[in-house]
């Protein structure tokens, strides 16, 4: 009989391996312990590197999450770009947590699947302590991974060179882009954070709403409604707001007057008025603005000018909103337009 000196359990004397640890009986001590540190630092080097790839998976797909929320709450997504935004939001960031999975362990296309499969279940483990998943979105983020882990150790071994760098090299260099990525969510979160804290209010001529405090009012001397000059509009207010450099980058234009009309007829109206003016028609959308129903009208002008055209109709008064941004920044639209439509009211 020959014991295991780790383990204490006896085998035959024709035994190879002990079952439980792995120690060689025809090895020697020296090179039994080399062995077990060699697969305790592998063991250590995987376990790191599913947490590594599991915090950058939950913090991309919480940093694109974000910004799909941000666009939906301005602008009703189709069932369609709400299911391939949230696949990309998904995919794309588990793919990307398991090639540097893969990187810092250098781990074999079997080690690879388990990990990936880790990787993917570890958020919805901390999402159920909330609460939040169930058995289905387990299985489907556990699936996910195994892919994911798969298609990590393809591009690591396809594209990634010197792969037998130290893991711990590997874990520095993934910490550093960790921080860029945790450096960008908390920075955009602050960004929205300080926007929506640093509101402004207007009350004048009946109306009232929330804005960034970016655009001031302005004398309404030469102001004038850009279309729908045969809806009998009447310019109330202007107020305009600058970049860092001084440059005027957006303005909102309010307009009301007197109608019999429905909105649908002021809105076909009004997009008439636009196309006239050699803009182009982007969208339209059905919304409920101060609990009456509102059309928003989205155009580009020829001179790299993008606007918002809300319409809608209370108290026999047709009121219109014309704010206009520089098309190349479309975050402006969706951070300063959005907390006027939502805080609108009309007395």
């Amino acid at each position: 009989m020959v014991k295991c000196p780790n383990c204490g359990i006896e085998y035959d004397d024709n035994s190879i391996k002990c079952l439980v640890c792995g120690y060689n009986f025809n090895e020697s001590p020296e090179e039994n312990i080399r062995v077990q540190k060699t697969k305790a630092d592998e063991n250590k080097s995987n376990i790191q590197a599913i947490f590594a790839g599991a915090l950058v998976f939950s913090g991309l797909m919480f940093f694109i999450a974000m910004l799909i929320i941000l666009l939906g709450l301005y602008k009703p997504l189709d069932l369609y770009t709400v299911a391939s935004t949230l696949i990309f939001a998904i995919i794309v960031p588990i793919i990307i947590g398991n090639i540097l999975a893969c990187w810092i362990s250098n781990s074999s296309y079997l080690q690879s699947i388990f990990n990936g499969g880790m990787i993917g279940i570890l958020p919805v483990l901390v999402f159920s302590l909330f609460g939040l998943g169930d058995i289905f979105i387990f299985i489907v983020f556990f699936i996910m991974g195994i892919l994911g882990g798969i298609l990590g150790k393809i591009i690591t071994t396809k594209l990634i060179k010197n792969s037998q760098k130290k893991y711990m090299e590997k874990i520095r260099i993934t910490m550093v882009i960790l921080f860029i990525i945790i450096a960008g969510i908390f920075g955009t979160s602050m960004a929205i954070a300080g926007a929506s804290n640093n509101n402004m209010t207007y009350d004048q001529n009946g109306i009232s709403f929330n804005y960034i405090g970016g655009l001031v009012a302005v004398n309404n001397t030469g102001n004038t409604h850009p279309f729908g000059t045969g809806n009998n509009l009447t310019v109330v207010a202007a107020l305009n707001g600058v970049n860092n450099t001084g440059t005027q980058l957006d303005s909102l234009v309010i307009s009301k007057g007197p109608t019999t009309a429905s909105l649908q007829d002021q809105v076909n109206a009004e997009k008439e008025s636009i196309q006239k003016a050699n803009c182009t028609i982007t969208s339209e959308i059905n919304l409920t603005v101060d609990g009456v129903p509102a059309i928003e009208i989205g155009y580009n002008t020829t001179s790299n000018i993008a606007g918002v055209d809300l319409l809608l109709i209370k108290n026999n008064t047709l009121y219109d909103l014309n704010f206009n941004y520089d098309e190349n920044n479309t975050l402006q639209r969706y951070m300063t337009f959005l907390p006027i439509e939502k805080s609108l009211h009309i007395q």
